[in-house]
């Protein structure tokens, strides 16, 4: 893997020395966290020429891998969900997408308030991920923290390379409503709301 991926580079923090001392800034420092190539401790490749996206969740980092630009053949060109259990751990793959999954266009948490009829509910965490898509169905996928699996819910289909770059969740300032927005460059802007009975609780 010609490209190495150094997340958390071993670099230490250049502070001017008028923000020496008084500064938050002057105290940080940085060590090396993951390097794509490396083996996780169930035996899976970490591969990657960049992340794409970090995101925090329930106590757990995430990160979004692209293969884009890879130039090892022996490495399939399938990005990846990496997850970081503890400040002190060791990256490891949660999940792995296919060749159709080049890298992402988003990974983010959203918290729904309200469910897609916008009935009040006890605050719902969600962590989603949107793959780019070569072809097929056009897909986020959220995380079920009680099975560590990522369910698709589909947006539509794809007959080229499709991405799908943001996710956003807005409140209806009228009805009070959770509402989420995808942006796909070909599909346009899709919007759904919370409904746990759905298929990736996303309706």
């Amino acid at each position: 893997m010609k490209r190495r991926l150094l997340l958390g580079a071993a670099l230490a923090l250049l502070v001017q020395p008028a923000l020496a001392g008084d500064s938050p800034l002057a105290h940080l420092s940085f060590e090396p966290s993951m390097q794509a190539g490396g083996r996780d401790a169930d035996g899976h490749m970490i591969a990657g020429t960049e992340v794409m996206h970090l995101a925090a969740h329930k106590g757990r980092l995430y990160a979004g891998t692209s293969l884009w630009m890879e130039e090892d053949p022996a490495v399939p060109k399938a990005c990846q969900v990496l997850v970081l259990d503890s400040p002190k751990g060791h990256w490891r793959v949660e999940h792995q997408f296919t060749t159709n999954n080049l890298r992402y266009g988003s990974l983010r948490t959203v918290t729904f308030s309200t469910d897609a009829d916008g009935k009040s509910i006890s605050a719902v965490e969600l962590l989603l991920a949107a793959p780019d898509e070569a072809r097929g169905p056009v897909r986020i996928f959220c995380r079920d923290d009680e099975t560590g699996k990522w369910v698709p819910s589909i947006l539509g289909t794809a007959t080229a390379y499709e991405t799908t770059r943001a996710i956003g969740l807005h409140r209806d300032s009228v009805t009070g409503t959770d509402r989420i927005f995808a942006g796909s460059d070909k599909l346009g802007v899709i919007a759904g709301g919370y409904d746990p009975a759905a298929v990736g609780r996303i309706r």
